[in-house]
C-alpha cells in the first residue's frame, strides 16, 4: 500500500509540471490542496518545485490548527512560492463572524500571501460583512 501511495505522487506532479510548462508565463499555476494532500496523491514539496504555489484549504479545522497548516505549507513550498489559505463560509462550519475571524487570523500572517473563499459568488450578502470584519482582525 505504501508503495502505491508514493507512486501516485508522480502522475500528479508531472501533470502540474506540464500545465506550468504550457501556461502563459504571466499565469500563476497554483494547486488547491487539503491538509492531508497525500491522501489524494499530492506531495506538496514536489508540487512546489513545479508550480507557482498552493492554496491550502482549512476546511473543518479549528482556528488553532490553521497556523500549523500554514507553517507546514510554507516549509514545504519555500519562501518564494505563493501560499494561500482556503475557507468555506457556510453553516455549520462558520456559524458566526467571530468563528470566521478566529480561523482567518492565522492566514493574515506576513508569510501567507492570500486568502480564498470557496464559492464566493454563492455567499449570502450578510456573510460578506463577516469577511470584511475578519480581514480587519
Amino acid at each position: 500500500l505504501h508503495a502505491y501511495l508514493l507512486w501516485r505522487f508522480e502522475p500528479v506532479t508531472s501533470l502540474v509540471a506540464e500545465l506550468r510548462e504550457v501556461a502563459d508565463p504571466e499565469t500563476r499555476v497554483l494547486i488547491i490542496d487539503l491538509k492531508d494532500g497525500w491522501l489524494g496523491g499530492c506531495d506538496l514539496a514536489a508540487l512546489g518545485k513545479v508550480c507557482d504555489g498552493a492554496i491550502l484549504c482549512a476546511y473543518d479545522m479549528q482556528a488553532g490548527d490553521v497556523a500549523g497548516l500554514m507553517a507546514a505549507g510554507r516549509t514545504a513550498l519555500g519562501a518564494e512560492k505563493f501560499l494561500g489559505a482556503g475557507y468555506r463560509l457556510f453553516y455549520p462550519e462558520m456559524a458566526g463572524p467571530e468563528i470566521l475571524a478566529a480561523k482567518v487570523k492565522p492566514a493574515l500572517a506576513p508569510d501567507v500571501d492570500g486568502i480564498n473563499f470557496y464559492n464566493y459568488g454563492l455567499v449570502p450578502a450578510a456573510r460578506l460583512d463577516w469577511v470584511r470584519a475578519a480581514r480587519a482582525v
